[in-house]
């Protein structure tokens, strides 16, 4: 491939100005009524499904759109949050005492049967070790195919949601009022007379937040001796969580949402209408969501005004997840899962909402997101589909041209692209391909030289840190096809009929210096449909060539090359036809030749012997076609 790009004499421009998402505190779908109320928070898959266990008993999965993709259950009530693997398995506790695995399908991997009831909430370690109490007294950590790693024994009947540090050390606080710090291995570190109530959260420097019974937020050191306290007016009813300048946020019974500075000083505090048992979650523009037993959710300002409330039909009791688009997401005791129009995605901080990620991982190194950002000429492009490894993410970029991507690797490949043009086809039977003539695509792709060869190449991962950004400069014409054959096909043709349109897309995109190649391509033979209007017809005649036909007066605009016209080729085709004893004509370049004069309007350009033009190309008739 030629080391340089052209777009045969076509100008490309892109207004990059529309956005996606509606209004923040607005409504995108709520999903229910379900059999019960929802106390535990919603998780995150890779793929934008939302998981959500109910006390009716049922762990349900949702569509991005909010529509049921599975529900798993009939068992007793679900209190506590699922928690999402690297591998995608979906691990949730009941009532019924059983710890759940589940593969993303919705089907059952296997169930580990704890002492008694599970209220706790599993998290996931950076092994794949799965961590959970049960009210029999154990805390019980479970390999990754749901055998017993290790289990201890406090004198507390129930235990906390655990958390998980940069070092592996597990943090859970139990009934008898002590918080545990445990090696992975089990062996207990230390433990502090705290009166933890939930989970803990960490801070950059390794201090561990939890809040307590006792009405206070405990700072802790990693060696387990307090650091600070700060009392609030009743019980600390949420897991904290901390924002990118080390602002620690909890809510408490007493109806406030607070906000400590890291040295343990009150930076300010809201009142909502109820006791407050959602957890903030903080979002990268600096709002806060949290929930209340007035039954709104609340956006609050990084000053700690309101920003806006949405109201649901009950109490909130789960903590908010925050998705890509900046999408929150809730469940309520009205027996919903709501979905509302949030402005930003999950801030990076050591700690932004409950159980760190937005797969609940409770693990300080859990997914750790990164800003791919796309922009053309310098302008934010929303609506962009993101590839890794050329697999789709279920988010677009928003209007900011952003999305967020959980765990990027050292020479992940990352690109994006966008559809900005599709002309419309303007002869008949083109349902097939969409009735589109052709489209153009976008992307970010860059044309970079591997050996000695050029192609465009997307963007590969360096690092582990740091923003992303994308240039979408890349166009590439997608050209759609309508195949018609004048026979019935037997079984033994349709295998080389694919191959030939395949090489003619590969070669149609090698010569165009990877700016065009074909894309939809219907193909029919007699007993499916014959008909004029298709753009290849192939014929039950054995003349030697395939060629062009449309009249002169057609040259005027390029649109009518596609009306009266096509491109027809021999009962022979297709196959390996030699012309004289050294010129050999490849089916794959025939299709596309003609498709030359097809689709573009282009003559044929000859040389004589002397290499003199015996046919000259006709100089500016491509012009006044796209004239």
């Amino acid at each position: 491939m030629a080391n340089k790009s052209y777009i045969l004499g076509l100008l490309l421009c892109i207004l990059a100005s529309d956005s996606l998402g509606g209004t923040p505190g607005t409504l995108r779908w709520r999903y229910g009524p379900l059999g019960s109320g929802i106390s535990g928070a919603c998780a995150l898959g890779s793929d934008g499904t939302v998981y959500a266990g109910s006390a009716d008993g049922y762990l349900y999965a949702v569509n991005p759109n909010g529509t049921l993709k599975w529900r798993y259950g009939n068992i007793w009530d679900i209190w506590g949050a699922p928690a999402i693997a690297s591998d995608g398995t979906v691990y949730t506790g009941s009532l019924e005492s059983y710890l759940y695995a589940l593969a993303p399908s919705g089907k059952l991997k296997w169930q580990y049967p704890t002492d008694d009831m599970i209220y706790a909430s599993p998290v996931v370690g950076p092994d794949g070790t799965i961590y959970v109490g049960s009210d029999a007294n154990y805390f019980y950590a479970l390999q990754p195919n749901g055998t017993l790693k290790w289990r201890y024994w406090s004198d507390g009947y129930g235990w906390t949601d655990a958390a998980i540090g940069a070092d592996g050390t597990v943090y859970v606080g139990s009934d008898d009022s002590y918080l545990y710090a445990f090696d992975p291995n089990g062996t207990l570190k230390w433990r502090y007379p705290a009166s933890p109530r939930l989970g803990a959260a960490f801070g950059a420097d390794g201090t561990i937040y939890v809040g307590s019974a006792d009405y206070h937020v405990y700072a802790l050191r990693p060696n387990g001796t307090l650091k600070w306290r700060y009392q609030t007016g009743y019980y600390v009813s949420t897991h904290p969580a901390v924002g990118p300048d080390g602002t620690i946020y909890v809510g408490s019974m007493d109806d406030y949402v607070y906000a400590l500075n890291p040295n343990g000083t009150l930076k300010w505090r809201y009142c909502t209408g109820g006791d407050v048992w959602a957890g903030p979650a903080i979002a990268s523009d600096g709002t806060i969501y949290t929930g209340s037993w007035d039954c709104y959710v609340y956006a609050l300002k990084p000053d700690g005004t309101l920003k806006w409330r949405y109201q649901t039909g009950n109490g909130v009791w789960t903590p908010p997840a925050i998705g890509p688009d900046g999408t929150v997401y809730v469940g309520s005791i009205d027996r919903h899962i709501y979905a509302i129009w949030g402005s930003a995605p999950l801030a990076s901080s050591p700690w932004p909402k409950f159980h760190h990620d937005n797969r609940n991982t409770g693990w300080v190194g859990g997914p750790k997101t990164r800003v791919v950002r796309v922009k053309n000429n310098g302008n934010p492009v929303a609506g962009c589909s993101v590839y890794v490894n050329d697999v789709p993410q279920s988010q677009l970029t928003d209007s900011r041209g952003e999305i967020r991507i959980a765990n990027l690797k050292q020479n992940d490949e990352v690109w994006a692209k966008k559809k900005v043009y599709t002309e419309p086809a303007v002869k008949p039977g083109h349902e097939a391909v969409g009735n589109a003539m052709y489209v153009l695509w976008m992307d970010t792709k860059t044309l970079l030289k591997s050996g000695s060869t050029w192609d465009w190449q997307p963007h590969k991962v360096s690092g582990t840190t740091g923003d992303i950004d994308l240039d979408l400069a890349h166009p590439l014409f997608k050209w759609n096809l309508v195949v018609s054959l004048q026979w019935n096909a037997p079984a033994d043709e349709w295998p080389l009929i694919r191959q030939t349109l395949s090489e003619a897309a590969d070669w149609f995109y090698n010569v165009s210096d990877g700016q065009m190649t074909l894309g939809n391509v219907a193909v029919y033979d007699a007993k499916q449909r014959w008909f004029p209007a298709a753009d290849y017809r192939i014929e039950a005649e054995t003349w030697l060539r395939a060629f062009t036909g449309w009249p002169i007066a057609t040259y005027s605009k390029l649109l009518r090359m596609w009306i009266g016209g096509g491109v027809r080729f021999p009962l022979s085709w297709p196959c390996r036809v030699e012309l004289g004893s050294a010129d050999v004509l490849y089916d794959e370049r025939v299709c596309i030749h003609e498709l030359g004069h097809y689709a573009l309007g282009l003559y044929d350009e000859y040389e004589d012997g002397n290499g003199n033009e015996d046919f000259p190309y006709r100089k500016g008739v491509f012009a006044s076609l796209c004239g």
